[in-house]
């Protein structure tokens, strides 16, 4: 821990201190202030009758060290880093990472980089790039450490621009702090003041955390063990509002209480009202604590990551429009998940992707903080109607995918490839896995069937059941040492179920719904009236799978519900009478050869239906289709006079009573984009125009 001069002797924290290094063991107790107040909050001790208790509350070993470094120049400065970052990293050993607090910074190198000024820029990077080089050798022998740095309380600071002297170091970035003449640093600056009263430009806006030591470290493999710590303020009402003073930025990864913070101080005394970033950072420095006392394995790197992911809420600390929300440290949140953290991909990620005509997937396996553990990246291969990679999903603790026509088992936790089945040649559709990981599957047009054991070896392969009358498997079940293959085409134009029935035992299959099939969905599309009742019913059944019934001179109500084709079923959702639901109800369906006439029956007229209180035999009986085919709408644009070679929309509505004429009217229409050429309304049952009619005579 890194936290400046302190008291050694103070009654809550000397149970706790190891590995002391102070320039000067006797010093005044404003000097030892800050570096007090620091060391309370991480690790106070705990349960011992007197002041506070710490973050960390038990078990704690504060390493610090502490030197003055006013006045000092980038490189003094840079050494006064270097020895403390050497001293505390090597304290806590190549066994176990260290967490090093950094409550401190250089605000005009902030201020005035912030501002863009080149010098303060440069002689950061300087500095920088002096600490970067030390922490890599010590990463190279075998430490390991997170930075929890303070992000600054250099928003909104006042500074003065003033020209560049190069006889007075003071104004060597263009800009000065502008103090209050009760403020202590007044004296120092004042001649300045004097100087540009006049003609002065005050400047004052939100400083960017980057520009400071170790937060502007660039190099990735330090950078990743940095955590920048932004603050807040107490809550108002149920909000945290932002520090007023914390720098901000892309580079603050965390926020934690920044205000009102009570802790240790100089001489057996307490604080209660200390404010900045610098009493932040050690909160999240303690949690880090807590976090590697319940998984002390963990490195810098995973602890920053943690902690992060673990936090609550989203704070903006972003500067201007840029956006850059991060959550507030939760230690709770942090332990639970340090407690069951694991290296090992947790999830898989697949990524499915088309560029330039060619298919591929990049699969992923990811931790629980979200980290790409192990990458598997698939071949490229040119685009055709199906997909040739096609993921399966997890079982056990294999990940399975499909990749040109090959079955791939990876292992999940590290994703080496675990076997390869070369035997499929298909692209998945459906698949389901046995209790005994055992694989089954199936291929839009085939395989229809096939096995595959845990250890990749082939059980069984059907490319095709129903003498190839069947395709397009969409869904597979597993029960009773069964699987039941569900296929919504065949060659018999049904867009209902057919089913195959495997037995695993022995690898024999039965097909269900394949017999009777003796009409199309197609067949069935249109209004139907029924003729050989006193209270005709009108069925419309639409294209989409929605329906319309109604009894036609009664017209009590009208329902509206969906239907589908099953085997040679054509199953009715109708409306329960009790308004609980639907009921879905199997018929028997015949369609006359010229698609005119329609008779349904029930399948099951032992059935009982008593939510539909006899509804359901209503609708039993002959249709007359009261809709025209596609052929007889080229018939009618025939007779209106409609041109072959005339490109036209053709449109009918659905059947309504004209109760002067007696009969029943289907409204055509026709037109070239939105003008209307020709149109009649015409008897279904006779194919006359008998009303509104308007003869083709040429577009105007």
């Amino acid at each position: 821990m890194e936290v400046g001069p302190l008291d050694t002797a103070h009654e809550d924290l000397k149970g706790n201190l190891y590995h002391v290094h102070q320039e000067l063991e006797k010093k005044k107790a404003e000097e030892t202030a800050h570096g007090t107040y620091v060391a309370g909050i991480i690790g106070a001790e705990y349960n011992n009758n007197c002041g506070i208790t710490g973050v960390m509350m038990d078990n704690v070993k504060l390493n610090y060290y502490s030197y003055n470094m006013a006045k000092d120049s980038g490189m003094q400065s840079a050494m006064c880093y270097i020895a403390s970052l050497d001293a505390l990293i090597k304290a806590a050993g190549t066994e176990q990472t260290a967490i090093i607090n950094v409550s401190m910074g250089i605000q005009d190198y902030q201020v005035c980089a912030t501002l863009k000024n080149k010098t303060a820029k440069d002689e950061l990077k300087y500095l920088n790039q002096a600490i970067e080089s030390q922490l890599h050798m010590l990463l190279n022998k075998g430490y390991d450490f997170l930075i929890v740095k303070a992000a600054g309380n250099c928003s909104y600071q006042k500074y003065m621009q003033v020209n560049v002297d190069p006889n007075d170091d003071n104004t060597a970035y263009g800009y000065i702090p502008y103090y209050d003449k009760k403020d202590s640093n007044y004296k120092e600056y004042s001649y300045l003041y004097k100087k540009y009263k006049k003609n002065c430009t005050i400047v004052s806006q939100e400083a960017d955390a980057q520009y400071d030591v170790f937060s502007g470290i660039q190099d990735s493999d330090i950078s990743r063990r940095i955590l920048v710590v932004g603050g807040i303020e107490n809550p108002q009402g149920n909000e945290y509002p932002l520090y007023y003073y914390s720098s901000k930025g892309a580079r603050v990864d965390i926020a934690a209480p920044a205000s009102r913070i009570q802790s240790t101080a100089p001489k057996n005394k307490y604080k209660d009202d200390l404010w900045g970033t610098s009493f932040a950072a050690p909160y999240v420095s303690g949690v880090a604590g807590l976090v590697l006392s319940v998984s002390p394995d963990l490195t810098g790197e995973e602890v920053r990551t943690l902690l992060i992911a673990s936090g609550s809420g989203n704070y903006n600390f972003g500067i201007g429009e840029k956006m850059n929300y991060v959550p507030l440290v939760d230690a709770q949140q942090a332990v639970e998940k340090a407690a069951t953290y694991d290296r090992n991909a947790v999830e898989i990620n697949y990524e499915h992707g088309f560029e330039n005509g060619e298919e591929y997937a990049v699969i992923t396996g990811l931790n629980q903080l979200g980290e790409t553990v192990w990458e598997y990246k698939t071949g490229r291969y040119p685009g055709t109607e199906l997909d040739r990679i096609c993921e399966i999903g997890i079982q056990g603790d294999w990940y399975y995918f499909v990749e040109d026509r090959t079955v791939v088992a990876l292992d999940r936790l590290d994703g080496t490839v675990v076997w390869k089945n070369g035997e499929y040649g298909g692209s998945v559709s459906a698949h389901v896995f046995g209790p005994d990981q055992t694989l089954y599957l199936c291929g839009t047009y085939g395989p229809a069937f096939m096995a595959i054991r845990k250890d990749g070896k082939t059980l069984c392969r059907i490319d095709h059941v129903a003498e190839n009358k069947v395709f397009w498997p969409y869904k597979m079940e597993y029960a009773d040492q069964k699987i039941t293959i569900a296929f919504n085409g065949n060659a018999f134009e049904s867009q209902g179920d057919i089913y195959c029935i495997v037995d695993l035992s022995d690898y024999t299959y039965e097909m269900e719904g394949l017999e009777e099939i003796t009409f199309s969905r197609k067949d069935l599309e249109g209004s139907w009236l029924q003729t050989d009742s006193e209270d005709p019913m009108l069925l419309i059944l639409r294209s989409d799978g929605s329906m319309e019934y109604y009894n036609t001179v009664s017209r009590s109500n009208e329902y509206s519900s969906k239907y589908s084709q099953k085997g040679g079923s054509l199953c009715l959702n109708l409306v329960n009478l009790d308004i609980s639901g639907v009921t879905e109800v199997p018929y028997k369906a015949e369609v006359s050869e010229d698609r005119k006439s329609l008779t349904l029956s029930l399948s099951d007229p032992a059935e009982e239906y008593s939510k539909l209180y006899g509804m359901e035999k209503n609708l039993e009986g002959t249709y007359q289709r009261i809709s025209f085919t596609q052929e007889e709408l080229d018939t009618i644009k025939a007779d209106l006079g409609v041109p072959d070679d005339l490109e036209v929309t053709v449109t009918q509505s659905e059947p309504y009573y004209w109760s002067a004429g007696g009969c029943w009217l289907v409204s055509v229409d026709i037109k070239q984009g939105e003008q209307w050429v020709a149109g009649a309304s015409i008897n279904p049952m006779t194919m006359e125009a008998v009303r509104d009619i308007l003869r083709y005579s040429g577009i105007q």
